[in-house]
C-alpha cells in the first residue's frame, strides 16, 4: 500500500493529536455528567421537599382545626347538636385560613352542618336534616349571620347530595378510634350543591369515653391553593412540580399542577353536565406528566421509601429528568397517599456539560486544524504540484481539456511536466473538433485501439439542409458566408448535442446526425424529434438577428427516419470515420428532400412517429414511394412537441388524417372538403393545397383500378 507524502505527514500528526484529545474529552465528559447527575438529584429533590413542606403546612391547618373541635366536643365545651354555636366558632378559622375550603360535622343520625366558602370568597352554611319518617335529606343554605332563622333557599331532593354517601363518611370507615384519616381528593360541594373546587378532607371521628360516637368532624383543604403554590415554584426555566394521588399503589389522579385546568375540568355532556370533576390520571392533558407516570412502578408501596426516587423519560423527542418522593413514610399514618413529583428538561441540567464538551471539542479541533495546516504546508512544497499534474492527467482521461494556468513549481522537472500537459490538452482540443467526444470516451474506456468494424443497431438518423443555399451563397462574400454558415452550424450542432445526438458530418451546408450510438438511448426517436423542433426555434432567433444586421435569413428542411443501420468505424486502416450506413440512412436523406415537394420543413417516417410516442404532434402527410425504393412509406410532418404546440395543431393533424384516408378510398369530394377545412384553419398550408389539386385531377381523370394511393416520385 502506497501513501502520499501529504497523507503520511497528516496521519502522523493526527495520530498523536486525536487520541490525546479523545482521552481529555472523555474524562471531562464523564466527570461533568456525574456532577450534573448529582446536581439534578439535588435540584429536583430540594424542589420536592419544598412542596412537601407546603403540603404539610396545608394539611396541618385541617388537622389542627379538627383536633381542636374534637377536644371541645369531648370536653363537652359545646353541644354537638348546637349547630349555631359550632357555626359561630368556625367563622374565625375560615377567615384566618383561606386554604380551608370547609369545616363540617356529621351526627350519627346523618344530620350535617357544613360551613364553606363560595366562589366570591363569602362564607355560607349548608344544613342537612333527615326527616324522621321518610329518612329523606333536606338541604337548606344560609348566610352565617341569618342562621338558623332565615334560610336563603332549600334545594330539591334530586339536587341534594346525601351526606351519608359522602366521601367523608367513606373515609371514616377506615379510621380506628381517635385516628385522623384523609379522604381521596374530590370536588367539594359548592353553595349551589354542585362540586365547586377540588380538595381533600381530614376526617376525625369523635367518640365518648364509653366508645359511643358523638359525631364526625371534617375539614377540607382546597388543593387549588396548592396549584397556585406550584405556579410560583421555579424548577429551572421549564421544569415544574405536581402531586399525584395513589389508590391501591397506582396513580388515581393528578391533584395539583401549575395549570389547574389540567386537573379540574367541567363536564359538558351526559347526566352530570355542568358538574366538575378531577381528571383521571390516564386522561391528564399534560403529555409530559403522562410520559412520567408510565415510568412509575406498576404498584407503589406507599411508605416503603422516604427518599427522592429519580426517573428519566422522553416526551416529544426530548429527554426529561424527574423523580418522586412519598408524602409519608412508615410512621406517617395520618397523611394522604400522595407522591410529590418534579420534572425538568435534561438540556437544562446538561447545558453546562454540553457547553464544556463543545469547548473541549473546539480546542481539540483547533489543535487538529493547526496540525493539518502544518502538514499541508510541509507537503505543499513538493507534493502539491505533483498532485495537480496527476489531476490534470485524470481530467484528460475524461476528455476534460479546458485550458488552465500552467502548473508552477520551484522544481524544474515538475514545472516542465505541467507545461507539457497543457500542450497535450491543446492538441486534444483540436482533435475533439473532428471526432465525437462520446466516441472517444468509449474508446478510451475500452482501452483498445480503434479498428474497422460495425454492428447492426436500431437508430434514428437526422438530415438537415438549408433551402436554396447555392442562391444565398452567391449573395454573400466568402468571409461573410463562412461566418454566417458557422453561426448556423454551431447553433444546430449545439441543439443536437444537447439532446444526446452524435453529429456525423457536415456536408457543405447540410448536417447528418444520429441518435442511439455510441451511447445507447432508449428514446432516440423522441430525442431526434425534440432536436429538430429546438433547431427550428434557434434558426428563427438567428433569422431575427440576421435580418436586423441586413443579412439574408436561412430556412432549413429536416428529414428523420428510424431503422436498422450498421454503425461503427468505416474507412481504411489509416483513416476511418465513425458513421452509420444502410437503407434507413438513405430514407432519412430522401425525407429531407421531400420537404421541397410538399412545402414542409420537418418530415419523419412512420416508425419514427410510432417510437417517439405521444410526446410529439404529427400528421400523416402522404403515402410516398421515393426514388430508388419500391416499398411505399407513410410520411408524417412533425408539427411540434405536444406540450408546446398550439391547440389547433392536434385538430389539424386529426382532420388531415381523415382527409388522407378518404383520399386513399377515392372519395374525392369528401377528401376535398376535409382538406379545405385544414386550409381554413391554416390558409398557407401547402400540403392541403397540393392534395386538393391532386383530388381534382383524379376527378377529371380517375386512376387505374390497381391504384393503391401511393404517390411515386421520379426525382430525389
Amino acid at each position: 500500500m502506497k501513501l502520499k507524502l501529504q497523507t503520511s505527514i497528516a496521519v502522523l500528526l493526527i495520530g498523536l493529536i486525536v487520541p490525546t484529545i479523545a482521552a481529555l474529552g472523555a474524562s471531562s465528559y464523564y466527570f461533568s455528567r456525574d456532577s450534573a447527575s448529582r446536581l439534578r438529584t439535588r435540584i429536583l429533590g430540594d424542589t420536592a421537599r419544598d412542596v412537601y413542606g407546603e403540603i404539610v403546612r396545608l394539611l396541618d391547618i385541617a388537622k389542627i382545626q379538627t383536633a381542636y373541635d374534637r377536644k371541645r366536643l369531648q370536653d363537652v365545651a359545646v353541644d354537638p347538636t348546637d349547630f349555631s354555636s359550632l357555626a359561630r366558632s368556625w367563622m374565625r378559622p375560615l377567615d384566618t385560613h383561606p386554604e380551608l375550603a370547609f369545616i363540617s360535622i356529621t351526627l350519627p343520625n346523618g344530620d350535617t352542618l357544613r360551613m364553606g366558602r363560595s366562589s366570591n370568597r363569602q362564607l355560607y352554611l349548608q344544613e342537612w336534616r333527615f326527616e324522621a319518617l321518610t329518612k329523606k335529606p333536606q338541604l337548606r343554605v344560609f348566610v352565617p349571620k341569618d342562621y338558623p332563622d332565615r334560610p336563603r333557599y332549600s334545594l330539591a331532593e334530586e339536587r341534594v347530595d346525601d351526606s351519608r354517601r359522602h366521601p367523608v363518611l367513606q373515609a371514616a370507615e377506615r379510621a380506628t378510634r381517635g385516628l385522623q384519616v384523609w379522604t381521596h381528593s374530590y370536588g367539594f360541594l359548592g353553595e349551589q350543591g354542585f362540586p365547586g373546587v377540588p380538595g381533600t378532607a381530614c376526617v376525625t371521628p369523635v367518640d365518648r369515653k364509653d366508645g359511643s360516637r358523638i359525631g364526625l368532624l371534617a375539614a377540607g383543604i382546597d388543593v387549588l391553593s396548592l396549584c397556585r403554590y406550584l405556579q410560583s415554584l421555579k424548577v429551572g426555566n421549564q421544569g415544574y412540580g405536581f402531586v399525584v394521588e395513589l389508590e391501591d399503589g397506582k396513580p388515581r389522579a393528578v391533584i395539583a399542577h401549575p395549570s389547574p385546568d389540567v386537573v379540574w375540568r367541567k363536564l359538558t355532556e351526559g347526566p352530570r353536565s355542568g358538574d366538575s370533576e378531577l381528571v383521571p390520571a390516564a386522561e391528564i392533558g399534560d403529555g409530559r406528566v403522562r410520559a412520567f407516570m408510565t415510568q412509575l412502578p406498576s404498584v407503589i408501596e406507599t411508605g416503603s421509601q422516604a427518599k427522592f426516587v429519580p426517573i428519566d423519560f422522553e416526551f416529544d423527542a426530548e429527554r426529561y429528568c424527574g423523580g418522586y418522593e412519598y408524602l409519608k413514610d412508615v410512621s406517617d399514618e395520618d397523611k394522604p397517599e400522595w407522591i410529590i413529583c418534579t420534572i425538568m428538561p435534561e438540556r437544562e441540567i446538561m447545558a453546562n456539560v454540553w457547553r464544556n464538551n463543545w469547548f473541549m471539542l473546539g480546542i481539540g479541533l483547533t489543535i487538529l486544524a493547526i496540525g493539518i495546516l502544518a502538514s499541508l504546508y510541509l507537503a505543499r512544497q513538493v507534493a502539491r504540484p505533483l498532485e495537480k499534474v496527476a489531476d490534470e492527467t485524470r481530467a484528460i482521461g475524461r476528455l476534460d481539456c479546458k485550458p488552465r494556468q500552467p502548473i508552477e513549481s520551484h522544481v524544474q522537472e515538475v514545472s516542465d511536466l505541467g507545461i507539457a500537459v497543457e500542450e497535450m490538452k491543446a492538441s486534444l482540443r483540436s482533435f475533439q473538433k473532428y471526432v465525437p467526444a462520446d466516441l472517444v470516451r468509449t474508446l478510451m474506456l475500452s482501452k483498445q485501439e480503434a479498428s474497422l468494424g460495425g454492428v447492426s443497431r436500431t437508430l434514428t438518423v437526422f438530415f438537415t439542409d438549408i433551402v436554396d443555399f447555392t442562391t444565398l451563397a452567391e449573395q454573400l462574400g466568402p468571409s461573410v458566408l463562412v461566418e454566417q454558415l458557422g453561426e448556423y452550424l454551431s447553433g444546430m450542432s449545439t441543439q443536437i448535442s444537447a439532446m444526446g445526438g452524435t453529429v456525423d458530418k457536415y456536408i457543405g451546408d447540410a448536417i447528418m446526425a444520429f441518435w442511439g450510438a455510441p451511447l445507447p438511448n432508449a428514446q432516440h426517436a423522441l430525442a431526434a424529434c425534440t432536436a429538430a423542433v429546438r433547431c427550428q426555434v434557434v434558426l428563427r432567433a438567428l433569422g431575427q438577428k440576421w435580418q436586423t444586421a441586413g443579412k439574408p435569413c436561412f430556412t432549413a428542411r429536416f428529414g428523420l427516419n428510424t431503422g436498422e443501420v450498421v454503425v461503427g468505424n468505416i474507412g481504411s486502416e489509416t483513416r476511418m470515420n465513425y458513421t452509420v450506413i444502410g437503407d434507413a440512412v438513405n430514407v432519412a436523406s430522401r425525407l429531407e428532400g421531400l420537404n421541397r415537394y410538399y412545402g414542409t420543413e420537418v418530415l419523419i417516417s412512420e416508425r419514427t412517429y410510432r417510437e417517439a410516442g405521444t410526446e410529439v404532434v404529427a400528421r400523416p402527410l402522404d403515402w410516398v414511394s421515393v426514388k430508388g425504393k419500391k416499398q411505399a412509406l407513410l410520411v408524417y410532418e412533425l408539427l411540434g412537441l405536444r406540450a408546446e404546440t398550439r391547440p389547433d395543431a392536434q385538430e389539424i393533424a386529426g382532420i388531415y388524417g381523415q382527409a388522407l384516408e378518404r383520399y386513399r378510398q377515392q372519395e374525392w369530394e369528401l377528401a376535398i372538403e376535409l382538406f379545405s377545412q385544414v386550409n381554413r384553419l391554416r390558409p398557407d398550408d401547402e400540403p392541403s393545397h397540393l392534395m386538393i389539386a391532386r383530388c381534382r385531377a383524379y376527378q377529371q381523370q380517375p386512376p387505374n383500378e390497381d391504384w393503391d394511393g401511393v404517390h411515386r416520385l421520379s426525382e430525389k
